[in-house]
């Protein structure tokens, strides 16, 4: 089987597409946590590009075991996507109340602004 590389960064961008229209909806949860696989599979297509895989869920993580070098801002900005890993779906993530009374538009438009820059640094390194 070959590298499957761009596969994954296809699935990012349909990811990144699901959350814009999330966003739309005022499925601002969903927004975030789409925005978070988005990031996550672009930067495990990445690690798949350079020949090695990843697993896990951190992005902050994934990215800082990249074999190249990457912006310290664009970690800081993944550790914002990986808060949205969780409490986006679960109504346990919280004291009380269910997910979607959690996160609002803000927050969904900035996690897509987040997952859009991780894409496009990884689009970048993979000539894409």
């Amino acid at each position: 089987m070959g590298n499957r590389a761009k596969d994954w960064l296809n699935q990012a961008l349909k990811d990144l597409e699901h959350a814009k229209l999330s966003l739309e909806h005022g499925d601002y949860e969903w927004a975030c946590f789409a925005s978070h696989q988005a990031a996550e599979k672009a930067v495990k297509a990445l690690h798949l590009y350079c020949g090695q895989e990843a697993w896990g869920h951190i992005i902050a993580k994934l990215l800082k075991e990249l074999p190249i070098e990457v912006p310290s801002e664009l970690v800081e900005k993944s550790k914002v996507l990986d808060i949205y890993y969780i409490p986006t779906r679960y109504p346990n993530g919280f004291p009380e109340g269910a997910p979607y009374e959690h996160f609002g538009k803000h927050q969904a438009e900035e996690a897509i602004k987040y997952a859009r820059e991780v894409i496009e640094f990884v689009r970048s390194k993979m000539g894409a």
